[in-house]
C-alpha cells in the first residue's frame, strides 16, 4: 500500500514540476522561496520520493541556498536541511558543495540523526526548470555507520 501512495505522490509532484511555469517568488512565514523540487533518492538500496524547496540566505559573507526537503519511502519519513554553495559553472551546469543534517523516522518507529557532505550539479532546461543530481556521504549517529545518498530530480523556479 505504501509503495502505491509513494508512486502517486511522485507522479503528482513530477507532473506539477513539468507544467508549472515561472512566476513571482513565494514567501512563506517571511522566508523567500525561489524554487521547488521533486526527486528520487537512493540510500543503501532504499528509494524514496523527496519534495523540497530553496531559500537563499547569506551566512558569513557567502550566498548560500538553504534546502529543506521531506522524503517518503519504504515506510520511512525523512527531513533534510542542507545548505549548498554554487562553486562554479561548467558548460551551463552549476556545480555546488553541499552540507547538512537529516532526521529520519525509520519505519516510523525509530528516530535517527545524520550529517551529510557532498556535491551537486544542476542544469537549467528552460522556463525556470532544471534537472539536478546530488551525491552525499553521510554519517548516521544512531546506527554509528556511514552511508551514501544519490538524489536525482527536477526543480522549477518562481
Amino acid at each position: 500500500y505504501m509503495k502505491k501512495v509513494t508512486t502517486l505522490l511522485a507522479s503528482l509532484a513530477f507532473g506539477w514540476c513539468c507544467i508549472a511555469g515561472p512566476a513571482a517568488a513565494a514567501t512563506v512565514a517571511g522566508v523567500e522561496l525561489t524554487d521547488y523540487s521533486v526527486g528520487v533518492t537512493k540510500t543503501e538500496g532504499d528509494y524514496s520520493v523527496v519534495v523540497g524547496t530553496t531559500a537563499p540566505i547569506a551566512l558569513a559573507g557567502l550566498d548560500l541556498d538553504l534546502k529543506p526537503a521531506v522524503g517518503f519511502g519504504d515506510g520511512d519519513l525523512t527531513f533534510d536541511l542542507n545548505a549548498s554553495y554554487d562553486v562554479t559553472e561548467v558548460y551551463g551546469a552549476k556545480i555546488s558543495a553541499i552540507a547538512g543534517v537529516g532526521v529520519n523516522w525509520i519505519d516510523t518507529d525509530d528516530l535517527a540523526l545524520d550529517a551529510r557532505v557532498g556535491a551537486g550539479v544542476s542544469y537549467e532546461i528552460g522556463d525556470g526548470k532544471a534537472v539536478f543530481a546530488t551525491y552525499t556521504f553521510g554519517y548516521d549517529f544512531d546506527a554509528e555507520d556511514n552511508d551514501t545518498e544519490l538524489r536525482l530530480g527536477v526543480s522549477f523556479k518562481f
